[in-house]
């Protein structure tokens, strides 16, 4: 997950002082087509809490298999963050998700951590620093500005 984005977001220090929007963004990157899968909330939709976190995750696993419906193993790579990982809520939502009733040939999902400071998830670290980079040159006004401009990040 990366770090709290605000809004809004400009150069003047006028906007620190103005009441702030919280938007969330949890990130994944799937290596067969070497594309980030970004699910994005406000805090006026959602908390950050594992509920969320599992959600969020969910729609990325979603949209990873209308993309790809022929796959049957998906590993997912996770930091060692253990509100956002490693809980029940996350295993029951994955355990949810495979039984759910798909057409698509999904057979296994597979969740690993990397030891702490030991990040094996590079690419996702790479795909932050890009949009922290493209934040730093933009002006965000709203969360569709934030979507607006995740369109445009590439790696």
């Amino acid at each position: 997950m990366e770090n709290v984005i605000t809004c809004p977001r400009e150069n003047i220090s006028n906007f620190f002082y103005k009441r702030k929007l919280n938007v969330f963004n949890l990130t994944g990157h799937l290596s067969l087509n070497k594309c980030a899968y970004n699910a994005v909330w406000s805090e006026h939709v959602a908390g950050r809490g594992a509920n969320e976190i599992s959600n969020a995750l969910l729609k990325i696993l979603e949209k990873v298999l209308e993309d790809f419906p022929t796959l049957e193993t998906i590993t997912l790579w996770s930091d060692s963050c253990i509100p956002q990982n490693r809980n029940s809520m996350v295993i029951t939502a994955l355990q949810h998700f495979m039984r759910s009733d798909r057409s698509y040939s999904l057979k296994s999902v597979e969740h690993k951590f990397s030891e702490p400071g030991h990040s094996s998830i590079q690419e996702v670290d790479c795909v932050h620093s890009h949009i922290e980079k493209a934040l730093n040159l933009s002006e965000i006004f709203s969360p569709v500005s934030f979507l607006r401009m995740l369109t445009r990040v590439r790696k």
